[in-house]
């Protein structure tokens, strides 16, 4: 049986896909434990790009097999490139549902967002009684009807990305999370974001996280799945993770 000791480095970028091959158990040796690697221009099919990367990985006479690939890796530019040249064909219009009290009013979602970014994803916007102190005491009680009547109005426009935003979610993400569920029962198919699965931030920045997620989460759910098809259209049944920009990783189940 063959020993999973080989991993599969993949960046997708917007001009080149660049991949490796590298042997976990030789990263000290002179190679670094790079066996082999590959650059090639990135397709407008990412996955047919990504399944040729994998191929040429292995073409060389390297003596190494396929079922020894301990896991494949890749990064990706391509979500922060929507993000950044504004692409309406990538990015969708968010509905924001904040959950706070009065003194959390004075800044609206999208306050501090570019005017084109603004254009392309706000589309509506909600203020509701909720939200918690940062000992994890809730301001106020959740407003469980306006919650269902926003929802309603979300989805007479045609909207299915909503980002839910509740003050101090990171301390106690109750609200947020009863909110969800009660948005998924008037809007099923739709992209509900929780802040506080996004990050651990100032809540202004945190909702923004929030909005982006939201926007650009059918298109990356497409990128991914294409990322999956690629790897295991070529035999590979080993763990497939993305790379955060923090510099973690997470797998392609957590991200979808």
């Amino acid at each position: 049986m063959a020993e999973n000791k080989l991993l599969i480095g993949i960046d997708v970028g917007g001009t080149n896909t660049d991949s490796v091959l590298i042997d976990a158990c030789s990263l000290g040796s002179k190679t670094s434990g790079v066996i082999s690697y590959h650059k090639s221009s990135t397709t407008a099919d990412v996955s047919v790009g990504i399944s040729k990367a994998i191929d040429r990985l292995f073409d060389e006479d390297n003596g190494c097999d396929p079922a020894e690939i301990l896991a494949v890796t890749i990064g990706t530019t391509h979500f922060i490139n929507a993000v950044i040249e504004q692409d309406k064909a990538r990015l969708e219009p968010v509905a924001v549902i904040r959950l706070c009290g009065p003194y959390s009013q004075g800044s609206y979602p999208f306050s501090d967002f570019p005017p084109g970014l603004t254009k392309i994803i706000k589309s509506y916007t909600a203020f509701v009684n909720g939200g918690n102190r940062v000992d994890g005491s809730q301001i106020q009680a959740l407003d469980q009807d306006m919650i269902l009547e926003h929802a309603r109005k979300i989805k007479a426009l045609g909207i299915k990305n909503v980002a839910i935003v509740g003050i101090f979610a990171i301390i106690n993400k109750s609200h947020e999370q009863r909110a969800a569920e009660l948005v998924r029962t008037v809007i099923p198919d739709g992209n509900i974001v929780m802040s506080h699965t996004v990050s651990a931030i100032g809540y202004l920045a945190r909702e923004n996280a929030s909005i982006l997620n939201a926007s650009i989460m059918s298109f990356a759910t497409k990128i991914i799945r294409s990322f999956i098809k690629s790897v295991r259209s070529r035999g590979l049944n080993c763990p497939i993770l993305l790379t955060q920009n923090d510099g973690t990783v997470l797998t392609v189940n957590e991200a979808l």
